[in-house]
């Protein structure tokens, strides 16, 4: 370890002087031959580069173990040689704990969207809100199966990209994604790209709550509103999802600057439907009122979609704890981790060999 080789440097060099006053020449050239090799070896270990299959090795690690190993590797010249499938069990352990927290935090935005929903409707007269509520019962049982399910596929969109290509940027830990906002701060990859899923979650149900309403109430003048910007925004709001991936996992200026363009997009229009809706004359009250009707059960249907997904993370994180063989304690190795007693042993190795204890 770095504290035996400093004792036995500390000691060689104690001995070199007396050896030298003593007139023992063969034995303080011995000496200095031993230092110099020793010196040699710190050299050569502070020289050499950790790497996981041709990767830089402390991105691949996961952050907890990332962390320790910026040190560790240096202590031996020629470490434990790791593989992706030693350390992917840790790296994805954190992931899922991030994922699990993304989920929670698009639950909370949507449970604000869906009270500020709730709300609207007392921006209209009291007739509005009640003529609203008689053609919300126009809406068939049909109808509510594609509200509530409607946000099902932007969920399963996000969650195979970010699960299942590189380009939820699980080939490397968490703060390796990290990306750099268009004026200050920075966010990580997942984060970033539940981001655009609520956009997704956010705009695809308007979309749909106007058309079915345009089915059963085209009576009422349903039916009326442009629907192609709102297709925009949500394509724009999927497409920045796998864009920021390549972004981050190609290390890609172009498409980072592309990702922010397409978020552009999608925060412009919900910043216009809120305008309107808040500056909407009495003509257009009786839509909006009814439609923000609508979407209550709707986002609220997908806030359950999103909690019936948290038993899979843990199950997730469960199956990457069992696998994660670098962190178990092991009879057979005696230290925090195998790695670190196989780093252990190969320093001490390297270490006899450079005092010629060993051949």
């Amino acid at each position: 370890t770095s504290q035996q080789k400093s004792e036995v440097t500390f000691t060689e060099k104690n001995l070199r002087g007396p050896a030298v006053k003593l007139g023992l020449a063969g034995e303080a050239a011995e000496i200095q031959t031993r230092l110099d090799r020793m010196e040699q070896l710190v050299a050569d270990r502070k020289a050499g580069i950790f790497e996981i299959e041709g990767k830089e090795g402390i991105r691949k690690l996961g952050v907890i173990n990332g962390g320790g190993m910026s040190y560790l590797w240096k202590r031996a010249l020629h470490p434990p040689v790791l593989t992706d499938r030693d350390v992917k069990p840790g790296r994805m352990l954190e992931y899922d704990i991030l994922w699990h927290l993304c989920t929670y935090g698009a639950w909370v935005l949507l449970g604000i969207t869906a009270g500020l929903a709730a709300l609207y409707r007392f921006r209209s007269p009291r007739v509005v809100r009640q003529v609203s509520a008689r053609i919300e019962l126009l809406l068939r049982p049909a109808d509510w199966v594609w509200l509530c399910i409607v946000n099902i596929p932007p969920f399963l969109y996000c969650f195979l990209i970010i699960r299942l290509t590189p380009l939820g940027g699980s080939d490397y830990n968490i703060f390796a994604g990290t990306i750099q906002l268009p004026y200050d701060g920075v966010m990580l990859l997942p984060m970033a790209q539940f981001t655009g899923l609520f956009f997704m979650m956010l705009i695809l149900p308007i979309l749909i709550a106007r058309w079915r309403l345009e089915k059963r109430a085209a009576f009422f003048g349903f039916g009326k509103a442009r629907v192609w910007p709102g297709a925009i925004a949500f394509i724009s709001a999927a497409a920045a999802i796998p864009v920021l991936g390549w972004a981050v996992t190609e290390a890609s200026d172009i498409a980072l600057k592309i990702s922010w363009g397409l978020f552009v997009i999608p925060i412009a229009w919900i910043l216009a439907v809120g305008i309107r809706a808040m500056t909407a004359g009495a003509g257009h009250l009786l839509h909006l009122t009814t439609t923000s009707r609508v979407l209550v059960p709707t986002y609220s249907a997908a806030m359950v979609m999103l909690l019936t997904a948290t038993p899979f993370y843990m199950m997730s994180r469960q199956r990457w704890f069992e696998q994660d063989t670098m962190n178990h304690l092991d009879a057979a190795y005696p230290s925090l981790s195998k790695f670190e007693y196989q780093l252990s042993v190969a320093a001490r190795k390297e270490l006899r060999e450079a005092l010629g204890h060993e051949p």
